[in-house]
């Protein structure tokens, strides 16, 4: 109750609940909360230009990236490390085991009947969706992808002033309670996979078919900005937020002065719209979390 539904618990002028899961060795101390926090939120973010080092051919590389809206989190969690041998895409098993082991739990052990169940549900639906042969050549081919919320929630920030924020927590509650099992994190992987879903048919986004190549390796672009980490959610008032195009913009080494010239004349559509704040949930990247902790506490190492 306290994890997924914290707001019974509290006066409902509490802005913020922090969950730690009793298997924490030693709890994060105040100025740790405050600082995940205050990650829940991320101002407006202007168009920048940006210099990389140089790549593989010796380049150095300058890049626009577009104006970002203001960001508030319903949820803060960190994604859970996750490999297998292969270093390949890691399987909805192989991320129940890793789930089962970050509770405490033995993977060796036979799985829970509700656990099967539920696993072997979640590993259909893709199939289905995903299916070219099941759709119309004139329908726009979007994913179901649960492999990109997987989520440790051994620590979660809740923001309880949001209405938007327990409903969210209701469809994980929902979902969860659905199974039987002690496995939350799979559930909520569910719920945001769908919410992703639905995002990208109601905002009728670039299909994958037909989504532009990224121009930097992933690597790069995370390095850039963090709004990989940012999924969105429809707000009750005005729905969902408007389309973001992170892509960032390669600048010509040949045109001196061409910086300036971008950063005034290019438009990104949507400059009239960002000023509002838009709402998602965020899975925090564990490489930024540290850096995060080392930049304001001087502290990498402390284990969240």
């Amino acid at each position: 109750l306290a994890k997924l539904s914290p707001s019974t618990l509290f006066y409902d002028k509490v802005a913020y609940a922090f969950y730690i899961d009793q298997t924490f060795q030693v709890p994060p101390n105040d100025n740790i909360i405050r600082i995940l926090t205050d990650e829940l939120v991320q101002e407006k973010k202007s168009k920048r230009i940006i210099t990389l080092d140089q790549n593989r051919e010796g380049e150095k590389r300058r890049f626009l990236l577009p104006e970002e809206p203001r960001r508030e989190a319903l949820l803060l969690l960190t994604k859970m490390n996750m490999r297998n041998k292969e270093n390949t895409e890691v399987s909805i098993y192989q991320a129940t085991k890793s789930m089962i082991r970050e509770n405490g739990g033995d993977i060796e052990s036979p799985e829970p009947p509700s656990l099967t169940k539920q696993r072997e549900f979640y590993e259909r639906v893709p199939y289905y969706v995903n299916s070219d042969f099941l759709k119309s050549v004139y329908e726009p081919v979007h994913r179901f992808e649960i492999e990109n919320f997987w989520a440790s929630t051994r620590w979660i920030v809740h923001n309880l002033r949001r209405e938007e924020s327990q409903i969210l927590r209701c469809a994980w509650y929902e979902e969860h309670s659905r199974w039987g099992n002690d496995l939350d994190q799979l559930s909520l992987a569910f719920v945001l996979a769908k919410l992703q879903l639905e995002r990208k048919f109601r905002r009728d986004e670039i299909d994958d078919h037909n989504k532009e190549e990224n121009i930097l390796e992933q690597s790069e672009l995370d390095a850039l900005t963090n709004r990989h980490e940012w999924n969105a959610f429809p707000s009750k008032d005005s729905g969902w937020p408007i389309y973001e195009n992170v892509q960032p913009l390669k600048i010509p080494t040949l045109f001196n002065g061409l910086e300036e010239f971008m950063l005034e004349k290019n438009a990104d559509n949507i400059s009239h719209q960002i000023t509002k704040t838009n709402l998602y949930v965020r899975l925090m990247s564990n490489k930024r979390l540290l850096k995060t902790m080392s930049t304001k506490l001087g502290d990498p190492k402390r284990n969240l």
